[in-house]
Order: C-alpha cells, then structure tokens, then sequence
C-alpha cells in the first residue's frame, strides 16, 4: 500500500492531548525516520523523471540541405566519386626571344590562331645585320688570303724542283737548296693558316646570321595565342634581370588540342579510380552540358596538406568552346550501372540515396582505421554514425552523394565527447 506524503507528515505531529498516552521515545523516532525515507524517495523519483539527463552531452546541429544541382546528376548507381577542378593545357608556353633586344614588330593578338612556324614577333636587327656584313666581309679577306697563298705556293714549287736537280748535278751547294725547301715550307704552311682563317671566317658569319635569325620569334606549334605581355617598342629578354621595364615574354601560346581537366580527389576514394575510367565532366560555363571524358592518369603521389591526389581527365570530343582555366565538376562513373551503395542502418530507418544532398564541411568526420568518412545523425536524443560518400566541395558546403537524406540532422561539434548511440542535447544552428 501507498503511503501519501500528508499522512506521513501526520505522523510526524506530537500528540498533546492528556488522553492520549504518552509513546515511548524509541518507537516514535523510529517512525519519524521511516516517514523522512519515504518523503526523499519520492522526491528523488519526481527529480529523475522531471529534470534533465545529465550525460546528455550538449551539441550545436545542422540541417542537411538538398544539393541545387541533384536534379542534373549522375543516373544512380553510375557515380563512383565527384570532383571539382579546372581546364588545364598540357601543351603551353611562353613566348620569348632567344637574345634581349627592343621589339620592333608584334604579329599576333589575342586569339589569334598560329600554325607551328609562324613568325609572330620580331626585335630591332640592325646591330645583328651589321655583326653580319662584318662577318661576311671577314670570310672574304680569308678567301682571298687563301687564294693568294695557294699561287705562292703553286709558283714556288717547279724553282725548288729545278734547284733540286742542279743540286744533283753539282751546279749548286747542299746549303742553298736546303735554304730553297725552307722557303718552299713556309708557302705551304701559309696556305695552312689561310685554311685555317677562311674555317674561322666562316665560323662567326655562322654566328652572326644565327644572330640575325634569333631576333625572329616563331610559333613552336600550332596553337591560340591566349595572351600578349609585350608592345612594339619594349625591351624583351628571355631572363628576368630584376626590373619592372624589361619584358620577359612576348604572349602565351596555347595547344587547344591538348587540354585536359584537373582535379583534386581525397586520397580515401583513389582506389576507386583507374587509367581509361569514364567520367562525366561538366564545365561552370555550360552547366547544362555534360561532356564525355576519361582518366589519362593517377598522379603517383598525395599532397600532405590536403590529403588529395591529382587526377588528370581527357575529353573524349574536342570543342572550341572549352577554354582553359574554366571551372569543371568530374563525375566518376563506373564501366556499367551498379546497385545503389548499401547505407548504414539506424533504429530510425534506413539512409536514403534519393539524391545528393549539402552539409557543412566540419560536420564530415573521417575514422582512423580504413578511413571511413562518416558524420554523426542525430536521431530522437541519440546520435547515430552514419558511413557517407563524398561529392565535391561547392561553395555553399560539401556534397554527399549517399548516406544522408535532406531534412537529417548531423552534430556539428563536441565530436571527441561522442560515440555511436550516445545521448545529446542539441541546438540547431
């Protein structure tokens, strides 16, 4: 039976009155502490029922917003991972003379499309060409030091022939024809050095017409000219001296025919992805277009600061209208459609893969082991950790592709208090 609080607090009154007999001491405290127990416990069980859990540890949460681009993804089941990156030229250069020099003529503009060869800018050439004609006039003089070398030596020949048969027939000393071949060597050892002089002549008019030809800049390969850096005028060198008024480009020479995309993936999905894998790939320019395209490469190492690792993507169609530096969203597609990814379980229900949707950057956690990436849903006043996979980082958050449903709630801090199935007390943002 019950005992109500109003009558305990009867028990504990001091009957007055002289007919009642006095109680022994003993048993009436004995009472007193009965009923004292009794008012503690039941107000010990109102506190436990009425006052909040105090291991309920308290959270900020977020609601998971649908992504505005769902509607235009990938058909499910397609999509391995999403990635975001920009429209790189494998094949670029700058222009730039071989020698410094002020630039006299200019051929090119912005946009303009070169052939490989083309001469697309020339420098001032008159102290080249004068180098030259000095070059010129030097292998002359050789030419004709040669030549008159060549008849000494072509004169001097039949005299020290026939001094040699008078010095047979004793006519002339031992003494003087041995005088006659010195002077016959030294004719041949001219015509050795003017050879020689002619080679070197021959040498700096070389130089000096490569000269002459390094102040022509010609296009590398065929290509757009994306930008010009210098005017008719300036002075242009192929090294920067340290100044602000010497150029050392001329314009930017892009290969349209080399272009490819760029891209950042978390280095927990690259094992998902493969040389020669399709991709879908869509430009920031032309959202409504999705263009074919197909991984080239895995670059072989990770960046430490973002934990990403680069992945270069061709298109597979060629068109004017990708330029590069755009914007692009790459989604990584399997060789066939595949069943959807299976979702962790919750005493909620099952996650839905409806569409992507958007959540906070911090609200991803990634596990240690295996490197799951996962976020914690709050579910009633517990929370559940729930595996997701991740799109790509847009500007209003980050993308799940799978694991969340819009309208969730996901935890936001306190993470090195949780655990799976933990009690919070959240406040939404």
């Amino acid at each position: 039976m019950t005992v109500s609080k109003s009558e305990l607090l009867k028990q504990l009154r001091v009957d007055r009155s002289g007919s009642t007999p006095t109680a022994p001491a003993e048993p009436r405290l004995r009472r007193a502490g009965w009923g004292l127990a009794g008012i503690l416990l039941v107000g010990g069980s109102l506190a436990w029922v009425y006052l909040p859990d105090s291991q309920a540890v308290p959270v900020k949460a977020a609601v998971v917003r649908p992504s505005a681009d769902s509607d235009a993804g990938t058909p499910a089941g397609g999509m391995v991972v999403e990635a975001t990156g920009y429209v790189v030229a494998r094949r670029e250069a700058t222009l730039a003379p071989k020698v410094a020099g002020r630039l006299d003529r200019l051929f090119i503009e912005e946009g303009s499309q070169v052939t490989a060869g083309t001469v697309v800018a020339k420098l001032d050439d008159s102290n080249a060409l004068a180098a030259l004609r000095q070059a010129q006039g030097g292998v002359r003089l050789a030419e004709a030091t040669l030549e008159q070398s060549r008849l000494a030596l072509a004169n001097g020949l039949p005299q020290y022939k026939r001094e040699q048969e008078q010095a047979e027939a004793g006519f002339i000393s031992a003494q003087a024809l041995q005088t006659r071949k010195s002077e016959y060597d030294g004719l041949r050892a001219a015509v050795s050095v003017s050879e020689g002089s002619l080679d070197v002549a021959r040498g700096a008019l070389a130089v000096a017409q490569q000269a002459v030809e390094d102040t022509v800049v010609k296009a590398p390969f065929t290509g757009i000219v994306t930008s010009r850096a210098a005017q008719a005028g300036e002075i242009v060198s192929p090294i920067s001296s340290g100044g602000g008024t010497i150029r050392t480009g001329i314009a930017t020479l892009v290969d349209m025919d080399s272009l490819e995309v760029e891209v950042d993936v978390n280095q927990n999905f690259i094992q998902k992805l493969r040389v020669g894998q399709p991709a879908s790939i869509k430009l920031d320019a032309y959202p409504d277009r999705k263009i074919a395209g197909q991984v080239v490469a895995v670059v072989p190492t990770a960046s430490r600061s973002k934990g990403t690792v680069k992945v270069r993507l061709g298109f597979k169609d060629k068109d004017s209208r990708i330029l590069p530096e755009m914007g692009a969203h790459v989604a990584f597609l399997t060789d066939r459609p595949t069943a959807a990814a299976p979702q962790a379980a919750s005493t909620a229900g099952t996650a839905s893969n409806a569409g992507r949707v958007v959540v906070p950057p911090e609200s991803v956690q990634t596990g240690a082991e295996g490197g799951a990436t996962y976020v914690y849903v709050i579910v009633g006043s517990k929370i559940n950790r729930r595996d997701v996979l991740l799109g790509s980082r847009e500007r209003d958050g980050q993308v799940i592709v799978s694991g969340l449903s819009a309208g969730d709630r996901v935890v936001m801090s306190g993470f090195d208090k949780l655990r799976d199935g933990a009690s919070v007390n959240a406040s939404d943002l």
